[in-house]
C-alpha cells in the first residue's frame, strides 16, 4: 500500500492515535490529578485496582505513551512508506493495540466485574484503529495476478 492514500489514512490514525493518548492520560488525571473526580465507581474500581498498574506505571499513563509511540511510527511510515522495518512497526502496532484492548476489556468483564467507561472508549478506539488499518490493507492491496 505506497500512494497518496496510505499517506493519508496513516496520518489520519496517527491523529486518532494522538487523541487516544489525550484521552488516555486524561483518565489519569481525572483519577489521579489536583482535582481528582471520579467518573463512576466503576473507574475507581478499575483504576485503583492491581490491574491499575503495570511495572508500577498506571495503565491510563502506558496507554498514553504507547498511542503517542504509535502516532509517531505511523508518521514516520507516511513520510517513508518503503522502508519495510517501519512497516513491520506499523503491522506490529496494530496488533498489539487489540490485544492490549480485549485484554483490558477481559480483566474489567470477568475479573474486576466493573465497568470503566472512560476506558472503554480508548480500548474500542484501539480496536477500531486496527480494523480500520488490516481493512484498508486489504482493500488497497493489489489484486493476484492470473496464473
Amino acid at each position: 500500500m505506497h500512494s497518496r492514500h496510505h499517506t493519508h489514512i496513516c496520518v489520519l490514525l496517527a491523529a486518532f492515535c494522538l487523541f487516544l493518548a489525550y484521552y488516555s492520560y486524561d483518565i489519569y488525571l481525572n483519577m489521579h490529578g489536583p482535582d481528582a473526580i471520579s467518573c463512576t465507581a466503576g473507574c475507581s474500581t478499575v483504576q485503583f485496582s492491581t490491574y491499575g498498574t503495570f511495572a508500577g506505571i498506571p495503565v491510563s499513563v502506558l496507554g498514553a505513551v504507547l498511542f503517542t509511540l504509535q502516532a509517531l511510527i505511523l508518521a514516520w511510515h507516511a513520510i517513508h512508506p518503503h522502508k519495510r522495518v517501519v512497516g513491520k512497526l506499523v503491522h506490529a502496532s496494530f496488533i498489539i493495540a487489540p490485544l492490549g484492548a480485549f485484554a483490558f476489556i477481559g480483566i474489567q468483564k470477568f475479573v474486576l466485574g466493573a465497568w470503566c467507561q472512560q476506558c472503554l472508549v480508548v480500548d474500542v478506539g484501539a480496536l477500531l484503529g486496527a480494523a480500520f488499518w488490516w481493512g484498508t490493507l486489504l482493500l488497497l492491496a493489489k489484486p493476484p495476478k492470473p496464473l
